[in-house]
């Protein structure tokens, strides 16, 4: 991944802009899409039924100001967990190469929309004699038709998707382990003022 690099996270009132620049994130910047565009959309409802266009949503505005003001053609997008399906699988090291199948196969089992056909993305993040432990992600279509749309009106094109608990969780990382000692750490983050993340570490 190049240097310097944009991340726009969407979070329930706002989509966030950030500035990447050799692993340092600096120029943060904030867009209201939620309740605090209450009174915009509202102007722009009444706008667009007086002229005949379709209204702009909080989040498509959103998007298209950070893109503007950010200048940014290629982003980062990093989701909350409630935008997100995601699971923890535990795979036998001798069944290395089905990682990706039986990720795909847990989130299957836990998706509200059985009929859909998930793209997962399967990451190893510990490994030892015995097992695997993959995390697993996919963004289900519900959620990636209202985020593609803003995206589109934004013209920006998404390089890849991040979680953003886990980019917090490596932000803060020396001050959970601050000693490195293995043992189980209970991690309670709220990003984004409404809904509550709950990550329980284990060594």
């Amino acid at each position: 991944m190049a240097a310097e690099f944009a991340i726009f996270g969407v979070e329930e009132a706002r989509v966030r802009a950030v500035r990447s620049v050799a692993g340092a994130c600096r120029d943060r910047r904030a867009f209201p899409s939620g309740e605090a565009l209450a009174e915009e959309a509202d102007s722009a409802l009444d706008g667009a039924a007086a002229d005949g266009a379709d209204p702009e949503s909080p989040l498509v505005g959103a998007m298209r100001r950070a893109a503007q003001e950010t200048a940014a053609r290629e982003v980062v997008l990093a989701l909350p967990l409630s935008r997100l399906l995601v699971r923890i699988v535990r795979v036998p090291v001798d069944s290395r190469d089905e990682a990706g199948m039986r990720a795909a196969e847990a989130l299957a089992r836990i998706s509200p929309f059985p009929d859909e056909e998930l793209a997962v993305g399967a990451e190893v993040v510990q490994e030892n004699e015995t097992e695997l432990v993959v995390l697993a992600a996919a963004l289900p279509e519900a959620s990636a038709a209202e985020i593609g749309a803003a995206l589109d009106a934004a013209g920006v094109r998404v390089t890849r998707v991040d979680v953003t608990a886990l980019g917090r969780l490596r932000a803060f990382w020396p001050r959970i382990a601050p000693d490195g000692a293995p043992g189980r750490r209970l991690v309670l983050m709220n990003l984004d003022g409404a809904d509550w993340d709950v990550v329980v570490l284990d060594d």
